[in-house]
């Protein structure tokens, strides 16, 4: 089972406690997935999802709120509610002003005026909405939550419900159609804590935990091998020099502080400047070794170049 469908099963079995939430709820199902087709007896309002739960629900919805006894069919692994406009669904429509039209942008005081100036309204709305057009990407590869809109306008109508609860969705063009999307997981986390998916939230908040802290760890880790091979790297250079310059003076006629450290730095090639500095007489800082052994490498440079027929600096 996929996450996403493992979010709608969870909002699948939620029952709003009050009617005017149930009304929303519907509300939110029959636009993202509601169209009106005329069939040979009469006009219909057609409901399409692909989860079984979740055309359980619209059924319960319908026959709770308006009375209305849809029939299902089924065809290619969708389902298919067909709700003949009685009088009473007709009214119920008339109620939502551009449930159905997919480019009516609605203000706050329409929003208001049909019922959705509250809270729990709002999140019931959402939660249709998403139960028919949603998608979320499992949280242990990604963050990604998105709703296919029915139109353009939409993505207006639900950034105005989002609003309240401090969403800020971006819009995309995909295949001819508009999705409403979130990619960042506090987003993500918050939508799904407002269309109630609490349980899904946890585990989505669980697998982000373990995703950031494994992220985390892994960019501890690459930085201590970055580190690592650049100073294995510094060593074998340093070391490589102080050779060199062996084959060109005795180290023992070196100035005292780069005898020293020559002499360390070819006794322990893997040592860190820190604990050559602590291995000197007196003992010196990082920045002082890292000097003497730069000084190291110049001279060395510098007899090979005179040696190779270079000017003498």
């Amino acid at each position: 089972m996929s996450f996403a469908v493992y979010v709608k099963a969870e909002l699948a079995r939620i029952w709003p406690e009050k009617a005017c939430c149930r009304q929303a709820e519907l509300a939110g199902l029959v636009a993202f997935a509601g169209c009106l087709e005329e069939k040979e007896n009469g006009p219909y309002l057609v409901l399409r999802t692909g989860q079984a739960a979740v055309a359980r629900l619209l059924y319960r919805l319908l026959r709770a709120g308006l009375d209305v006894r849809p029939k299902v069919d089924t065809a290619t692994h969708r389902y298919y509610l067909l709700a003949p406009l009685t009088p009473v669904l007709l009214e119920w429509l008339d109620g939502w002003p551009g449930l159905l039209d997919r480019n009516q942008r609605l203000s706050q005081r329409q929003l208001r005026r049909v019922g959705l100036g509250g809270s729990c309204c709002r999140r019931a709305f959402l939660r249709g909405a998403f139960l028919v057009a949603g998608s979320v990407s499992n949280p242990r590869a990604g963050y990604h939550l998105e709703i296919s809109l029915p139109g353009a306008a939409w993505g207006y109508n639900l950034a105005l419900l989002l609003l309240p609860f401090k969403l800020q969705p971006h819009l995309a063009e995909r295949r001819g159609g508009t999705v409403l999307y979130f990619k960042d997981g506090e987003q993500v986390a918050r939508f799904l804590n407002v269309i109630e998916a609490h349980a899904a939230l946890l585990d989505f908040e669980s697998a982000r935990v373990y995703r950031e802290v494994r992220n985390r760890v892994n960019r501890l880790v690459n930085c201590d091998t970055a580190n690592l091979n650049r100073t294995v790297e510094a060593s074998m250079r340093q070391v490589a020099s102080i050779c060199r310059l062996g084959n060109f003076i005795n180290l023992a006629e070196l100035p005292p502080g780069l005898r020293e450290v020559a002499a360390l730095r070819l006794q322990y090639p893997d040592a860190t400047l820190r604990e050559l500095g602590q291995m000197l007489k007196p003992r010196v800082g990082k920045a002082a070794v890292s000097y003497r052994l730069r000084r190291l490498e110049e001279l060395a440079a510098q007899l090979a170049k005179e040696r190779a027929g270079g000017a003498p600096l």
